[in-house]
């Protein structure tokens, strides 16, 4: 199994880990949520998927708060439960392939 990217590993120290997850993470996660709250589709550029889209579920995926994001963004949700309903995304979620 080859090892899967994790943002953690670009925080040299703990302390820079531990100062992201506090600072950044909470701002970051508000400008998504603001920015998915301008649109009343699913999508952040409109009805269509696009490779914001993409970019922005697999950092957050990969930032492992996806579950924290289901208590108090709404409007992301709209975005996350779109994106997982896709035909091949659903597939890739079901394979092998999907290290999770």
């Amino acid at each position: 199994m080859r090892p899967r990217f994790r943002c953690d590993a670009l925080y040299h120290t703990p302390e820079l880990l531990a100062k992201h997850k506090e600072e950044n993470l909470p701002y970051l996660l508000d400008v998504l949520e603001q920015r998915y709250a301008s649109t009343p589709r699913a999508y952040v550029l409109g009805d269509g998927i696009s490779y914001v889209d993409y970019l922005t579920w697999q950092m957050i995926h990969d930032e492992r708060v996806l579950e924290k994001l289901e208590s108090y963004n709404p409007n992301f949700n709209k975005f996350s439960d779109a994106l997982v309903q896709r035909e091949n995304i659903k597939e890739y979620f079901a394979s092998s392939r999907y290290y999770g």
